[in-house]
């Protein structure tokens, strides 16, 4: 689990570097792929962020699916 979570690290701190260097277009996939990976580690907060910043810059839906893909995973492990 150490190891899956260091990379899941490395990977957000790419992404924090790549949202200074590329085009507007292009940063909604960095946001869903941040979401995907908050989501992975189980940060809610965090993925209501992603989700809120996909909502009013983007108007895309991705962020609330994958959070709803969250929630059904947490939801069959009870």
């Amino acid at each position: 689990m150490n190891e899956k979570l260091n990379y899941l690290t490395k990977a957000l701190e790419i992404i924090t570097m790549a949202k200074d260097n590329i085009n507007e277009e292009e940063l909604k996939f960095l946001y869903e792929l941040e979401t995907s990976i908050w989501t992975e580690i189980g940060d809610e907060d965090k993925i209501v962020q992603c989700i809120d910043s996909l909502k009013s810059k983007f108007n895309t839906p991705r962020g609330y699916y994958l959070y709803s893909t969250f929630l059904v995973r947490r939801a069959s492990l009870l």
